[in-house]
């Protein structure tokens, strides 16, 4: 019931014998053709079927590796070599039909076994390897559509879908389809340019990719395709191109030398100056300290001046300045008391509108106030100029209180020009008439070189002579001298023993530096 193919009739048996000897005689025939051509027929079954084809067919075309393409080629050859046996048997009943469907079936198999290995392998082990391992020939061809997509072909020819002729794939263009497969932008390159490598070292091809912008500069960039920025799109890069950005680069380098020469010149030419008034503070101070000790032989005379200044001060604060229309001393006190009263409610509008009153009947410490409140913004805009005038009309009528703000303004800047000179001449004149805090300021201003040189000495003797009097700051002070040992030996016993006592006044940086040095 298998059979295919046989004769219903009696002559069957003459059929079937003249089949033995047609294939006998086939038999015979490719037997002698074997053995007459035995080495033209070994060429050629290694032409097309040997290891070496097979080698060949893994390794270039398929890219597999060298030692897997040729272990594979071992036993892909050897299963070509016995499929050739049934293929060879069964031929003549395929051709007389006389063959079973197992036996067609089987030669089949062997026909696509040898013949259909090298689609196979294409289609099942093909990979975008544009190259021939081996020779480098390439085994791509592409086609660019006008948006820069890149399609890869694996047989030249013409794209009919475009009309365009296709071209080998260059390693640029490989570079540039691997990318696009995984969406990969192209990335901007910021390196120093004398670091960048434009071109392969081995093939000469390029390695960047570069636009320009309309003032003449480049944007370099890793890869083919567009700039993300603009949609440009990227052109390799050249040797004309690589020259003229080396000569931009070099213009670039030598603006920045000549500015960078520039802004040290001008550096020095500053540093220079400051050394230069530096020099001229430090000879005035000097200037000073000798006019002090030239001076020293009228001591007795600026005492008794300070202590006709202070009975002044005395008189002042107990009753107003003499004017054509002085009013009387209950009055003064009552327009001061109720200045006090509204500054401790923080009416400062009141208070202002008081202190311009007595300040009007010549009381100076109405003036200085006067001055506090627009130097703080109280109750009027702050107006540093408006309290320096305050404080200089209480000054001029010998108010220590002014006098002290007065040097304030001129050690900080308020109103006016920063003047260290200034400053302590009008605390000198202040501490003369018993200011504290003006003591306590002209040791700040030695001690931190204000103006001139530091002068340790000269601060911490100020500093004692404003704590003597009480003052909190200048006991802090002294005990920073002596913790940093400024002018002093260090000494944390002695710097402990000085913060104590300025944190006894309510100095709250001696507060936090007595709990962290401990007793």
């Amino acid at each position: 019931m298998d059979k295919l193919a046989e004769s219903p009739s009696g002559g069957g048996g003459l059929s079937r014998r003249w089949m033995w000897v047609l294939g006998i005689g086939l038999t015979l025939l490719i037997a002698v053709t074997v053995v007459l051509y035995l080495g033209r027929i070994k060429a050629v079954y290694e032409l097309y079927w040997g290891r070496g084809p097979l080698y060949r067919l893994f390794y270039e075309d398929a890219g597999l590796s060298d030692a897997f393409s040729s272990l594979l080629a071992l036993f892909v050859s050897f299963f070509f070599a016995i499929a050739w046996v049934p293929l060879s048997l069964w031929v003549w009943r395929l051709a007389a039909w006389r063959f079973t469907l197992r036996q067609a079936a089987i030669a089949l198999a062997c026909w696509l076994l040898i013949y259909g290995t090298a689609p196979l392998i294409h289609t099942f082990l093909g990979s975008d390897a544009c190259f021939n391992q081996r020779t480098g020939e390439p085994l791509k061809w592409y086609v660019e559509e006008p948006n820069g997509k890149i399609i890869l072909f694996d047989s030249g020819g013409y794209d009919t879908t475009q009309a365009t002729q296709k071209l080998p794939v260059t390693p640029a263009i490989c570079s540039a389809f691997a990318r696009q497969k995984v969406n990969a932008r192209p990335n901007r390159i910021t390196a120093n340019i004398h670091s960048i490598e434009f071109f392969d070292p081995n093939n000469g091809a390029p390695l960047v990719w570069y636009t320009k912008e309309p003032d003449g500069t480049y944007l370099l960039f890793d890869a083919s395709g567009f700039n993300p920025s603009t949609g440009e799109k990227l052109l390799p890069a050249t040797r004309d191109v690589v020259n003229d950005i080396m000569t931009h680069a070099e213009k670039e380098a030598e603006q920045a030398r000549q500015l960078a020469a520039k802004e040290a010149q001008e550096r020095a030419a500053r540093e220079e100056q400051a050394a230069k008034e530096a020099e001229q503070a430090r000879q005035a101070e000097i200037a000073r300290l000798h006019a002090e000790e030239t001076q020293a032989k009228a001591d007795v005379d600026r005492r008794a001046a300070a202590k006709q200044a202070e009975e002044a001060r005395i008189r002042t604060e107990t009753k107003p300045q003499a004017k054509v229309q002085s009013p009387t001393s209950s009055q003064t006190n009552v327009l001061e008391a109720s200045a006090v009263q509204a500054w401790s409610r923080k009416d400062f509008e009141e208070a202002m509108r008081l202190h311009r009153q007595a300040a009007e009947q010549g009381d100076t410490d109405a003036m200085w106030r006067i001055g506090y409140l627009y130097g703080h913004g109280e109750g009027v805009p702050v107006d540093y100029v408006e309290a320096v005038r305050w404080f200089r009309k209480s000054a001029d009528l010998g108010n220590h209180s002014g006098m002290h703000q007065l040097g304030v303004c001129y050690m900080r800047g308020l109103g006016v020009s920063v003047d260290y000179q200034q400053a302590i001449w009008w605390f000198r004149k202040a501490a003369e008439l018993g200011d504290v805090p003006s003591m306590n300021s002209i040791g700040y201003i030695y001690h931190h070189g204000l103006g001139g040189a530091v002068d340790y000495n000269s601060a911490m003797r100020w500093y004692r002579t404003a704590s003597d009097n009480g003052n909190a700051d200048g006991a802090g002070w002294i005990g920073y001298m002596y913790e940093h040992g400024q002018g002093v030996p260090q000494s944390l016993d002695e710097a402990r023993k000085w913060y104590a006592l300025a944190a006894s006044r309510g100095n709250p940086y001696s507060i936090s530096k007595v709990r962290e040095l401990g007793k």
